[in-house]
C-alpha cells in the first residue's frame, strides 16, 4: 500500500493513487544538489486533505501560475511501510478536486538552501587559541600546519623593495639566484625561512620577519562540519573506512587539507610621536604636524 504524510498526518488516498520517483545522482553535478524528486502527485481534495494543506482556493489566489508553489517539510512516502523518499511536498496547483504536487527530497531541500552559500557563510567557530605541537592529526585537531613552500605569500602586500633575492632553476637545472623588485616581506621571507610557510611554530615563538603560521583546515573536518551545520551527519564514511578511496593510504587522507593564504603571525609596531611639516589646507600655509610615527616593527 502506497501511503504519504507529512510529519505523522496522511493523507486521504483512494486505490488508484501512484507517484513516480525519479533518482539523481549527486556526484554527476558539480554546481549544484538536485537531489531525487516524487513526480505526478495529484492528492484529491476532501476534508482530512484540507486539514493538512488547507483550502485550494488559498493556492488559486496567491499562486495562479502555480508558482513558486507552497512547500511542506516533513513529507514521507512509504510502500507497505518501508521509506521510499523524504522531504518537502511542493504544491505548485491546487483545484476544487485535487493538489498537484510533487516531492523535493531532503538532499534537494538542502542544495537548494546551500545553492548560493560558501564556508565563509557558516558559523565556523571563532576566536581560537593556536596550539603549537609536533605533530597534528584530524582525528583529534581541526587543523594542521604543514610546511609548504610558497614563494609568492608576500607578494603584493606591504611596501616594495629593490633587489629582492629570487631564487630559480635554470635552463641547466641549476639553481640561480637574480634581483627583483618585490615585496619587501618576500625579500624577509625568502633571506630568514627560505619562502617555507609553517616552519617555525615553536613554543614560545621568536619569529624573524616575514614568517607565516597559517593553520589549515583539515578535508575531512569540512566536511563533517559543513554537514552538521545544516543538519545532515556522514552515515558511512568512505574516507576513513573504505580503502579504496581514494586510492590512497588512509593516513595520506587524514592529512588532506584546504590551503589557507592568511597568515596569524601579527607583527608589532614600535611608534614615536613626532613632528613632521604638513600643509594646511584652509590657511594655505605649511604648519607643524605631530602624529604617532611607526619606526620599527618586529615579528
Amino acid at each position: 500500500m502506497l501511503t504519504i504524510d507529512i510529519n505523522g498526518n496522511h493523507f486521504a488516498l483512494d486505490t488508484s493513487f501512484s507517484i513516480r520517483v525519479q533518482g539523481v545522482n549527486p556526484a554527476c553535478y558539480m554546481n549544484k544538489l538536485p537531489g531525487d524528486v516524487g513526480m505526478g502527485i495529484i492528492i484529491p481534495v476532501n476534508d482530512i486533505n484540507r486539514g493538512i494543506l488547507g483550502a485550494p482556493e488559498m493556492f488559486a489566489k496567491y499562486y495562479p501560475n502555480g508558482e513558486p508553489g507552497v512547500k511542506f517539510a516533513g513529507c514521507s512516502i512509504r510502500f507497505g511501510g518501508a521509506l521510499l523518499l523524504s522531504g518537502s511536498l511542493v504544491v505548485t496547483q491546487a483545484t476544487t478536486d485535487s493538489y498537484q504536487c510533487w516531492l523535493q527530497s531532503n538532499l534537494g531541500v538542502m542544495g537548494e538552501a546551500l545553492q548560493e552559500k560558501t564556508l565563509q557563510d557558516m558559523p565556523w567557530p571563532t576566536n581560537q587559541v593556536f596550539a603549537a605541537k609536533s605533530s597534528y592529526n584530524d582525528e583529534a585537531d581541526d587543523y594542521g600546519v604543514m610546511v609548504i613552500k610558497n614563494p609568492g605569500f608576500w607578494d603584493g602586500k606591504g611596501r616594495e623593495a629593490d633587489n629582492i633575492p629570487m631564487a630559480y632553476t635554470d635552463e641547466n637545472g641549476d639553481p640561480q639566484t637574480k634581483l627583483e623588485t618585490r615585496s619587501a616581506l618576500s625579500g624577509e621571507h625568502w633571506a630568514n625561512y627560505a619562502w617555507l610557510v609553517n616552519n617555525q611554530i615553536s613554543a614560545p615563538p621568536a619569529f624573524e620577519k616575514g614568517a607565516v603560521i597559517s593553520p589549515f583546515l583539515y578535508l575531512r573536518y569540512v566536511i563533517r562540519e559543513s554537514l552538521r551545520m545544516n543538519g545532515w551527519y556522514i552515515n558511512r564514511n568512505d574516507m576513513t573506512s573504505n580503502p579504496l578511496f581514494p586510492l590512497l593510504p588512509m593516513a595520506v587522507c587524514s592529512q588532506l587539507a584546504i590551503y589557507n593564504n592568511v597568515s596569524i603571525v601579527e607583527p608589532e609596531f614600535t611608534t614615536v610621536y613626532t613632528e613632521y611639516p604638513g600643509w594646511n589646507y584652509e590657511t594655505n600655509e605649511m604648519e607643524k604636524k605631530y602624529d604617532d610615527i611607526i619606526t620599527e616593527q618586529s615579528w
